[in-house]
């Protein structure tokens, strides 16, 4: 609620969030990119044990 006052009455705290949210996006983005890349490494080294103890 301060928060809120101040800007009503002092019109402090103005600022925009567009570059909190931006770097959100980013963090989020490299997260999932991280996850996909995992993914595909645990694929690609589960595809390669399974060719050296013949189930494929």
């Amino acid at each position: 609620m301060r928060l809120l006052r101040a800007h009503y009455r002092e019109g402090r705290h103005q600022g925009s969030g567009k570059g909190l949210l931006f770097v959100a996006l980013l963090g989020l983005l490299a997260l999932f990119g991280l996850i996909i890349w995992g993914l595909w490494a645990a694929g690609v080294w589960l595809w390669h044990f399974g060719e050296t103890q013949q189930w494929v």
